[in-house]
């Protein structure tokens, strides 16, 4: 099965410290397709997103602004070529291990949904939400609203997203909260926090591509 990973909907317009190291962890895979909108409200500014894709020899789609589900819609309609699109954001990693439990679920799905831990920095992170996240999908997949989608799917809490959406910190952090990257990060941002262990593989995948 050919693998593509997609990483659609880049939370890297200016947010760009983890793009590479996203880049790097799948460097195993066919292609890579970052897609560089702005979501509405976000304003415009210096984003370095096309520099670092460049540097990783990786095909960057710059667009204006538009609605995070039809960015995905979009970017999957120039893979149809592909049986299995990994949807990741640019502040999102899986393991090795993990990564190739998705391509084996996506043999016999549409839709593989994961559990994703939300980190404030390497040893915490925020309570473990109920919600799960779409982390690969079958190019024919259609999202609405954000990045929900229908069809044949299979959940699993043993594949982990290990999310740094809520690890910003000084000007990024004012910066994703003026923007209203989506209306409930501030007040998510500032629950309590609870001990965590990010695994080692992706500790020294962002020191290295920092």
């Amino acid at each position: 099965m050919r693998v593509f990973i997609s990483v659609v909907l880049i939370r890297c317009y200016r947010l760009t410290k983890y793009l590479p190291a996203v880049l790097k962890q799948y460097s195993w895979v066919d292609k890579i397709l970052v897609m560089n909108y702005r979501y509405p409200k976000v304003e415009v500014c210096e984003d370095d997103t096309k520099e670092i894709c460049d540097r990783f020899n990786v095909e960057c789609v710059q667009g204006e602004v538009e609605q995070q589900h039809i960015i995905y819609n979009v970017g999957l309609g120039m893979l149809k070529d592909y049986s299995c699109v990994f949807i990741v954001d640019a502040d999102e990693f899986i393991t090795a291990e993990d990564q190739q439990k998705v391509v084996e679920l996506m043999k016999t799905t549409d839709i593989v949904y994961c559990k994703v831990i939300d980190y404030t920095d390497f040893n915490k992170s925020l309570e473990i939400r109920a919600y799960q996240p779409i982390v690969a999908v079958k190019p024919h997949i259609k999202f609405w609203e954000v990045r929900n989608a229908g069809g044949d799917h299979k959940k699993t809490n043993e594949i982990v997203m290990h999310h740094f959406g809520y690890a910003w910190k000084g000007e990024d952090f004012d910066w994703k909260c003026v923007n209203r990257w989506y209306e409930a990060f501030y007040g998510m941002s500032n629950q309590p926090s609870i001990d965590a262990d990010c695994p080692e593989e992706i500790r020294t995948l962002i020191k290295e591509n920092e």
